[in-house]
């Protein structure tokens, strides 16, 4: 059998492995981030003495402590051995994968000296470390300059981008504002504009193309009839349930910098490091983001890295600053500080350490993570053929640009209810048996996807239900097409769906 490219073989050493393969590798760095904090600890101060001492270490309750200590610890483990096992290639549910080394190394080492990135005063070396991190992402969306921060995840940095958004327009055009977005937007979107006490009214959502995605025909029409403020425009980089990109080349040139815009690449934002290619819509759309207002990033997905760690991007530095807090107990040093910008408080570092590192040793660039990536592209074509070509009635919805396949199931009677109950079945069943596989599955109403309805139609399908049940798989793991596995993956699920699909 033929043996993976040295390139690719070079990739793996930035992940543990699904039989952890690259356990000792990881074990003698751990012992060394941790040997290097023991000394640390020991060297700052050592007239002060030790407050534990020899005789307090021997004394039996001390002792009896220390013992409960571990076997609660070994129990936790224990439990959590019970957890989803991401880590594995038959693991293709949702935006979770293995993590790789750098990301899980950065993080714990950060761990250990728990700074918070709030301000100067309590984060001496972590907040330059996010700053960095910040710098290596805005340069792969190919930014000269920017500014941004870390956050928990996609939900906040979103609404970072709303209060920027916000700021834009005067306090007196609040109450009629409008946010437009794509039908396909992320719940935290609407989420968001709650909790700034916009009304339900506030969200206007473009229809969606016959690709599912944001309609520039309609967008197109409908600028000149906007009346209302509007806050901004939010655009998808691959979406939540199908990973599909909007044209936001299209986008950009039709709002003539007349509206914020702001890109949701919270799950594609890193296919900007894959190559760029002549006449690809992927390639075309990542080129399109030098040009966006801000970004909303998470590299606790296609980056890889530890939960939870999200990113807010703004690409001009004099629309990042929105607001001016002071704490009495908190020396800012000055108002572009992190902390004064951030909707959170007390940040960790470990996401900024976990990305710092991962940018400086895998590098997101197309020899880095964008080959990571572009080999899952790969994957997904090859693995969609295959279930084309082997099992029978398998229908794909339309607008995968990434690396996400959704499909349902054509019955033998024709009709959507059948079809939905032939995904829920498949979905209870494929994590069974001794050979089981993880998916996620999703529920599109069909009067919000009119594309999605024009083609269960062209399949003869009767649309007796209201929505389209889907089988959602996300090809995030590095070694699902690998070749050294006795296990070759996609061929053995193909095999276990043709046994489930029997009586469709």
């Amino acid at each position: 059998m033929k043996k993976c490219s040295t390139s690719d073989i070079s990739l793996k050493s930035n992940f543990l492995g699904p039989q952890a393969e690259n356990a000792n590798f990881l074990q003698v760095a751990f012992v060394e981030i941790l040997s290097q904090y023991f000394d640390w600890r020991k060297s700052l101060f050592p007239k002060d003495g030790a407050a534990i001492s020899f005789a307090d270490q021997q004394n039996p309750l001390f002792l009896e402590n220390q013992k409960n200590l571990r076997q609660l610890t070994n129990n936790l483990s224990t439990l959590l051995q019970k957890e989803i096992p991401q880590f594995s290639p038959r693991y293709l549910g949702h935006m979770f994968s293995e993590l790789s080394l750098p990301g899980l190394l950065g993080h714990v080492a950060a761990l250990l000296h728990n700074p918070n990135n709030i301000s100067k005063e309590s984060s001496h070396v972590g907040l330059q470390i996010e700053a960095d991190a910040i710098k290596a992402l805005y340069k792969m969306f190919r930014w000269p300059q920017g500014l941004g921060h870390l956050t928990s995840g996609g939900t906040v940095a979103n609404l970072e981008a709303l209060l920027r958004m916000r700021s834009q327009i005067s306090p007196e055009m609040w109450p009629e504002a409008k946010l437009l977005t794509s039908a396909a937007a992320h719940y935290s979107w609407k989420k968001n504009l709650k909790i700034m006490g916009f009304p339900d009214s506030a969200l206007v959502e473009i229809p969606l193309d016959a690709q599912g995605r944001m309609s520039t025909s309609y967008l197109k029409k409908l600028l000149p009839t906007l009346k209302s403020p509007i806050l901004g425009i939010v655009t998808l980089f691959g979406s939540t349930e199908r990973g599909t990109i909007d044209d936001i080349d299209t986008i950009s040139k039709l709002l003539k910098k007349r509206i914020w815009h702001h890109v949701d690449a919270a799950y594609g934002g890193f296919f900007a490091s894959v190559a760029i290619k002549k006449n690809s819509y992927l390639s075309k759309q990542a080129l399109a983001l030098k040009n966006v207002d801000s970004i909303t990033l998470d590299p606790h997905k296609l980056g890889y890295v530890p939960y939870g760690c999200g990113a807010f991007l703004c690409r001009q530095r004099k629309n990042y600053f929105y607001t001016d807090v002071e704490a009495p107990y908190i020396q800012f040093q000055s108002a572009q500080e992190a902390g004064v910008q951030s909707v959170e408080g007390s940040r960790p570092a470990t996401g900024a350490a976990a990305t710092w590192l991962t940018a400086q040793s895998l590098g997101f660039h197309e020899n880095g993570l964008g080959r990571v990536l572009t080999r899952h592209l790969e994957v997904k074509n090859s693995f969609q053929k295959l279930l084309q070509r082997k099992v029978k009635g398998l229908l794909f919805t339309k607008g995968s640009d990434l690396n996400i396949l959704c499909w349902t199931v054509l019955p033998g009677s024709k009709k959507l209810s059948r079809s939905n109950q032939w995904v829920d079945q498949i979905f209870d069943l494929l994590p069974q048996g001794d050979r089981p596989y993880y998916v996620s599955k999703t529920s599109l109403p069909l009067e919000k996807n009119a594309w999605l309805a024009q083609q269960l139609k062209k399949a003869r399908l009767e649309l007796d239900a209201d929505s389209c049940h889907l089988v959602r798989m996300t090809l995030m793991n590095p070694f699902l097409l690998t070749k050294e596995t006795q296990t070759q993956f996609t061929e053995d699920f193909v095999k276990i769906l043709r046994k489930i699909s029997k009586g469709n």
